[in-house]
């Protein structure tokens, strides 16, 4: 069984923080990509096997099979950091059965119905609501962007966050 490092949402999936710093950081040698998109998309899996460092295994499944993996095995061996695009592919697999203990919410970008929550992070109300759900099944949600930077928890931000 694996030993599941972080759970983080981040837009970009693997790039220079997550390569860089929390793969090191962490010690992580497999990096989970679970986003529908992501798995239909042969050359992205390339792409990012190419991106992250070296001894790092990259697999990549639909939330539907990220959460039947879990289920089965909990991603194999060694120490794992699971990626999601999206608050809300996360809120679906810890719905299905992945049920992380924390979240780092670190990067969404603004679009449509979405406003600044925290730094980088821009949700829906929706969204909001989403991660309002984690939070009081007992999810520590949380957003730090780097190792070394500060954490801001969700549960005080959310207190008053409203789109419209």
């Amino acid at each position: 069984m694996a030993k599941l490092m972080m759970t983080r949402v981040d837009y970009r999936l693997i790039h220079g923080q997550v390569a860089g710093q929390w793969t090191k950081s962490l010690d992580v040698n497999k990096v989970v990509i679970l986003d529908d998109v992501t798995a239909a998309d042969e050359f992205m899996l390339e792409v990012f096997e190419v991106i992250a460092p070296v001894g790092t295994e990259v697999a990549v499944y639909t939330v539907e099979q990220g959460v039947q993996e879990w289920k089965e095995n909990q991603f194999g061996q060694g120490r794992v950091l699971v990626l999601f695009r999206e608050v809300v592919d996360a809120e679906r697999a810890y719905r299905l059965g992945f049920q992380y203990p924390s979240l780092n919410v670190a990067q969404s970008p603004g679009r449509g119905d979405r406003k600044q929550a925290v730094l980088t992070v821009c949700l829906s109300d929706r969204e909001a609501d989403l991660l309002r759900g984690l939070i009081g099944d007992g999810v520590d949600v949380y957003c730090q962007m780097t190792p070394v930077e500060g954490v801001h928890q969700y549960k005080g931000i959310l207190e008053n966050f409203k789109v419209n």
